[in-house]
């Protein structure tokens, strides 16, 4: 997200790293991916917002790109209808 100028701080990185480590370390990998993939959608994908004046469609691509070889549907889901907002309406928003 760092070529569109969207941000995120260590506040936003702690939070998420907080989530996943309420896995148990003998829960199965697929438990920390899931807390992974919803700390990604509540955590940072909230905070992404804008129109088509930058490069945040690319970097939208890129994230799903992402999302997709990192297994994390729910984050993926929402990129894409994001992305798919940006195309249509020329900007995009999580809440929308």
């Amino acid at each position: 997200m760092y070529e569109a100028r969207r941000h995120f701080g260590y506040r936003a990185l702690n939070e998420v790293l907080a989530f996943c480590q309420i896995v148990p370390d003998d829960a199965p990998d697929t438990a920390l991916n899931a807390a992974l993939d919803h700390a990604i959608f509540a955590k940072i994908l909230t905070k992404v917002r804008g129109d088509d004046t930058g490069q945040l469609g690319a970097a939208l691509a890129s994230v799903a790109g992402i999302c997709e070889r990192e297994n994390l549907p729910v984050s993926l889901r929402k990129v894409k209808a994001m992305s798919q907002a940006l195309e249509a309406t020329g900007a995009a928003r999580f809440w929308a």
